[in-house]
């Protein structure tokens, strides 16, 4: 497996299966990398424990769904999480949304440094 390929993630996030592993293009790579960052809560991984957005709160640290200032909070974690990917160039538009239900909608466009552009 090359370095910029990884493999094939589906909508739950399991390996797409055939015959083999299905491996992604790179720019798909960059996606799925993202995705699993700002979706990770914090804490949460044992190998990497200090990863992840503070969502729901972890270790005696307060989280971020359901206070005054969330949304400012979480948009200013997950531009940081981009912002220092490796393959990541700039964030072109930066959207974010909280429902009434309490889910959190994000819609983002990023340029890589291959300038290819993302939409997540």
């Amino acid at each position: 497996m090359k370095s910029n390929e990884n493999w094939l993630l589906d909508e739950s996030g399991d390996p797409v299966l055939s015959k083999h592993i299905k491996l992604t293009i790179p720019q798909k790579t960059i996606t799925q990398r993202l995705k699993n960052k700002i979706s990770l809560n914090y804490g949460e991984w044992f190998l990497h424990n200090q990863e992840g957005i503070n969502w729901f709160g972890n270790d005696g640290i307060q989280g971020n769904i359901g206070r005054k200032l969330s949304e400012l909070i979480l948009d200013s974690q997950i531009q940081e999480y981009i912002k220092n990917d490796k393959d990541i160039s700039e964030i072109l538009e930066y959207k974010t949304n909280f429902l009434e239900n309490g889910n959190y909608e994000i819609n983002i466009s990023i340029s890589t440094k291959d300038d290819e552009i993302i939409e997540l």
